[in-house]
């Protein structure tokens, strides 16, 4: 699947996979500890008060698609620490690294970290024979605007939100770095808060996903030398690489300990590169599960906009 975590376990994930479910799930992330709620500065913005930084532990089992559009999945397990820092300009947080450029109630403009995980060539029967594919990392542009947010009445909360990215790719082994080229991305989001009065969140999100040619290379381009009887030559194009649909669900149990599950579907009817002998499946499908668990948190507390 192709986009993003979010959760503290993005922290360190999401520098090497790009699960969008758990980006789904783990919004909740702002619900951890003591909040004061409904505070507005002189323009009208609503802010809130959360710690400066946290730290914790978090554990997590996911299976994501090799790569977009193949059959086999890619199955790992996680227990990483992680860490949150909410500073002014550059914030480690649930959607990775940003820095920040401009902040307000509705639109936030900054930098952004994004990657995925790599695969063996060997668990791929399309792939055989052929390099296997490195970690990818991600960084540029992200521009995020808030539709509407609603309280709904008895602490819950909705919000409508619309981001896109514009990233540029660089594939690692950790021995040598290439450039990928650039990853276009856009998505609407819904979020419920507190649903029923409870600790829980919901997610929903869409979006599709453009690229560049170095892009589609890395997934679909068949060189001559990796020709068999079943594999074909193809020259992979830049555009439209697909969509993804997105569900996830976090709770508390504790002030400290969370739970969060996530699934995700990508489809890729009329993909740029459908053709190419490695595109295998118009749908695949992505889950994640898991625990967090804050360890500790900075006596210091910082005032944010209420994400």
């Amino acid at each position: 699947m192709v986009k993003r975590l979010i959760h503290p376990i993005a922290v360190i994930l999401l520098a090497l996979f790009n699960l969008t479910a758990v980006a789904a799930v783990a919004s909740a992330e702002t619900r951890a500890g003591a909040q004061i709620q409904g505070q507005a500065d002189s323009s009208g913005d609503s802010y809130i008060e959360k710690p400066r930084w946290e730290v914790g532990v978090a554990a997590a089992a996911i299976g994501v698609p090799a790569y977009p559009s193949s059959s086999v999945t890619n199955d790992r397990g996680f227990v990483v620490p992680w860490f949150i820092y909410r500073g002014d300009t550059i914030r480690l947080r649930e959607g990775g690294l940003q820095v920040i450029a401009l902040e307000n109630k509705r639109l936030t403009l900054g930098l952004s970290l994004g990657g995925s995980l790599s695969a063996n060539s060997d668990i791929t029967p399309l792939r055989e024979g052929m390099p296997n594919l490195d970690y990818l990392f991600e960084f540029g542009p992200q521009l995020d605007y808030r539709i509407w947010d609603r309280e709904l009445g008895g602490g819950e909360r909705s919000r409508l939100n619309w981001q896109t990215s514009l990233r540029a790719a660089v594939s690692t082994d950790f021995s040598a770095f290439r450039s990928r080229g650039l990853v276009l991305s856009s998505e609407v989001s819904y979020r419920r808060d507190n649903i029923l009065g409870t600790r829980a969140t919901v997610f929903l999100s869409a979006g599709p996903t453009w690229a560049a040619e170095k892009f589609m290379d890395f997934f679909y381009q068949v060189d001559p030398q990796f020709v068999t009887a079943q594999r074909a030559a193809f020259d992979a194009e830049p555009g439209y690489l697909g969509t993804d649909l997105v569900f996830g669900l976090s709770t508390h149990f504790s002030e400290r300990l969370q739970g969060f599950i996530g699934l995700g579907t990508s489809l890729h009817d009329g993909a740029a590169n459908n053709d190419s002998p490695l595109f295998e499946d118009s749908s695949t499908h992505a889950a994640v599960i898991g625990l967090s668990w804050q360890l500790k948190k900075s006596r210091r507390s910082v005032r944010v906009l209420d994400e």
